[in-house]
């Protein structure tokens, strides 16, 4: 079997992703404290409804409002991610 080779990060590379993760965490920080931080929370449940709700309309000859439903999907991602003034 060959040897491995190892890649040493560089201090240049260790900083860069330090940088990102502190990024990362000032984000998350953020975001906690938004006012609507518990309706931000609860999106995801409401989304899973959503696409659950889609296909069965569709199934059962309604393609209006699986359109709908995902239209205002999409539309209401776009809102979530703005604060609110």
């Amino acid at each position: 079997m060959a040897k491995r080779k190892y890649h040493r990060r560089s201090d240049e590379e260790l900083i860069a992703e330090y940088e990102t993760k502190i990024r990362d965490l000032e984000h998350r920080v953020q975001a906690k404290e938004r006012p609507d931080a518990v309706v931000i929370k609860e999106l995801p449940k409401f989304r899973r409804q959503l696409a659950k709700f889609s296909p069965l309309c569709m199934d059962n000859q309604r393609p209006d409002l699986s359109n709908s439903i995902l239209a205002f999907m999409c539309t209401f991602d776009v809102q979530a991610k703005h604060s609110p003034s």
